[in-house]
């Protein structure tokens, strides 16, 4: 299991035991679909189709999602 494998898988963790302490049943639900995400997330770079990529000389950090080209930013500098 690769770094980024483990570290969606235990945001996933993180989520449901957020959600195990909620009272609303509607909070339970909204979170156990963001641990589900957070998992096919985990999915999705452990079959390879979801990278991590740095681009020089900025080193800003991009999920590349290859089914569909695109490219979603993990963070953004403040530019002012």
């Amino acid at each position: 299991m690769s770094l980024l494998t483990a570290y969606w898988r235990f945001r996933a963790e993180e989520v449901r035991a957020i959600a195990d302490e909620m009272k609303s049943t509607k909070t339970k639900l909204i979170l156990a679909g963001v641990a589900e995400d957070y998992v096919q997330i985990a999915k999705l770079f452990e079959n390879g189709t979801l990278k991590l990529q740095t681009s020089p000389p900025l080193q800003n950090y991009a999920m590349i999602y290859e089914g569909r080209n695109s490219i979603v930013p993990l963070h953004t500098e403040n530019r002012n």
